[in-house]
């Protein structure tokens, strides 16, 4: 059977996420690279305008209707970097900001966000395109490793797809 056109982008667009995913991990399990690419600045990031079109394809550049929904994990060294990240991700991928990002604890219960602002977080937004478009987000501290954006589409055809940690400044301007 003939796929169509945006079938194959996505398939493209997977495979390329997975490969590159693929390679950051097998470059940090051989020890290649101090910094985790997930904390890469723009300038240093392999591939940079291909991983945004790769993103793009999955979430922006699809037919109406196609994105059902998505999720960004946002792992950053603090508060200000994770907004900052989230920020640029939204705006790379021409989604809607969330109304507020809201500080909570580690069962959920808001907090104030100077209580986890300058250690590391997790950022989570969600994005739901139904009748009614729901956004949301909230962020919380995170005692682990992980840095850089999980990114979670998910798009008509039931595909899982994950892929991380993408760098926090994929879609960061040039200064």
């Amino acid at each position: 059977a003939r796929r169509s056109a945006q079938e194959n982008c996505l398939a493209t667009a997977s495979q390329y996420l997975a490969a590159w995913v693929a390679a950051d991990r097998a470059r940090r399990k051989a020890g290649c690279s101090e910094t985790p690419l997930g904390l890469a600045a723009r300038g240093d990031i392999p591939e940079v305008e291909e991983l945004r079109a790769a993103t793009r394809a999955l979430t922006s550049d699809l037919s109406p209707g196609s994105l059902k929904s998505l999720r960004l994990g946002i792992m950053a060294p603090c508060g200000d970097a994770a907004v900052q990240a989230l920020e640029s991700w939204l705006s790379g991928l021409d989604l809607p900001a969330a109304p507020k990002v809201q500080a909570v604890d580690d069962e959920n219960r808001p907090i104030a966000p100077e209580g986890i602002a300058s250690d590391p977080v997790y950022l989570k937004y969600s994005y739901t395109a139904s009748d009614d478009i729901k956004v949301g987000a909230y962020m919380k501290a995170y005692p682990f490793a992980g840095r850089g954006v999980l990114f979670n589409p998910e798009v008509i055809d039931g595909e899982l797809r994950m892929y991380g940690d993408l760098p926090l400044a994929l879609f960061e301007e040039q200064p």
